[in-house]
């Protein structure tokens, strides 16, 4: 699944502008939904991994997030792009080994729900991040047509 982005474009990344907590918020997301089937499968890792690349986490502040647990409140990010991201991001690592556990789904529909969006706007990022992994296309291509909407 390409679902990747340009490192150059780190900046236009609401992770440049995130607090750690929100970093770390964000981390606990993605293994959430990565581990809402019971098991974290390789290619789960991977697009994790991937996201916290993004992010810019460094191994350490991984390790240290994982650690430190979930923060108790943050302050989700603040502008619609930011937070289609994210959602992107979950239902990537959600996709990433093919399969769809109803409960992984679950998992992204509360995230997705506590971002702000509607079930309907949750369900058209699973749709686009599912074409997008059968096509392999690329990122920048899916968060476009995301904008659009």
């Amino acid at each position: 699944m390409s679902l990747e982005r340009n490192p150059q474009s780190l900046q236009d990344r609401w992770f440049a502008r995130a607090t750690s907590e929100q970093k770390r918020a964000a981390l606990h997301v993605l293994v959430a939904v990565g581990t809402g089937d019971g098991k974290l499968t390789a290619e789960e890792k991977h697009a994790i991994a991937q996201a916290c690349s993004r992010m810019g986490l460094s191994a350490f502040e991984v390790a240290e997030g994982l650690v430190r647990g979930m923060p108790e409140a943050i302050d989700p990010p603040s502008t619609r792009e930011e937070r289609i991201h994210l959602l992107l991001d979950a239902a990537a690592v959600m996709v990433a080994d093919r399969r769809i556990d109803d409960r992984e789904l679950a998992v992204i529909l509360t995230v997705g729900a506590n971002l702000g969006f509607s079930q309907a706007e949750i369900e058209t990022v699973i749709t686009e991040v599912v074409r997008a992994a059968q096509a392999e296309e690329d990122r920048e291509a899916v968060i476009n047509r995301l904008l659009s909407t």
